[in-house]
């Protein structure tokens, strides 16, 4: 606890009044950061739902996501707890975890899903939402070392790559 307060630049003692231990302070954190994820992708997909076509409604969702990402504190914890679960990680929230993973690929598949509906066998449907989940995964883990304009240019030629690979163009769905 004295390491975390040195590094916010407080007493000990004022940390200590907020939280009983580190326990309590892992507990608020994840629990913060649990929100801001879910909240964070309820919004993208929301605001993606006026973009058009599967091209531009794939760029809008996992352009937004991945930059909505960099430099964010909530997001690099997350990455760091889920990569790297610390012991006092209970496995009750190393599900919830998972779970909210899962949640943003069960998203995506209904997001491609409304725009490829009778175009695409659900398990061609569900293989190219996976796909996807996992680009926009290794995209985050070098978001951090590009611009957004090269993050969006490089999901922009791997959504390109998903479609041309489904066999689909944005005129299509």
């Amino acid at each position: 606890m004295n390491d975390i307060a040195s590094a916010v630049g407080i007493k000990a003692a004022s940390l200590y009044a907020h939280y009983k231990g580190k326990e309590e302070l892992f507990a608020s954190v994840f629990e913060s950061a649990l929100t801001t994820w879910s909240g964070l992708v309820e919004g993208i997909f929301a605001k993606a739902e006026g973009a058009g076509g599967l091209e531009a409604g794939l760029n809008r969702v996992l352009g937004d996501f991945a930059c909505s990402m960099m430099g964010s504190v909530a997001y690099r914890f997350w990455a760091r707890v889920y990569v790297f679960p610390p012991k006092i990680l209970s496995a009750e929230d190393r599900q919830r975890m998972i779970a909210m993973d899962r949640s943003f690929g069960e998203r995506l598949g209904l997001f491609c899903g409304s725009r490829l509906a009778g175009k695409a066998s659900t398990e061609t449907l569900e293989l190219f939402s996976a796909s996807l989940t996992f680009f926009a995964m290794g995209i985050l883990m070098y978001a951090e070392l590009m611009d957004e304009a090269a993050v969006r240019g490089e999901i922009r030629r791997g959504i390109a790559f998903h479609i041309r690979a489904l066999g689909s163009n944005e005129e299509k769905p």
